[in-house]
């Protein structure tokens, strides 16, 4: 879920904003992480949609774009 991703990186920007002290490097992370799980979403939402009708779409459409961007 891009939500809950969003959500994890926000809630970790903030803990990461109290520990570290530079403050620049914390919002090239964050934008970094938001453009990540956007990407993510954005390439799920593709394959889903080109993959829909065949069973278990949902889920293999996640692990390809998860394993996507890990590469």
């Amino acid at each position: 879920n891009a939500g809950a991703t969003i959500a994890v990186a926000l809630f970790s920007a903030l803990l990461l904003w109290q520990f570290v002290p530079q403050v620049r490097w914390l919002g090239i992370w964050l934008a970094y992480s938001l453009l990540l799980s956007s990407v993510l979403f954005l390439r799920q939402q593709r394959i889903a949609i080109a993959s829909m009708g065949s069973a278990g779409s949902g889920r293999r459409a996640l692990n390809h774009a998860f394993f996507w961007a890990l590469s």
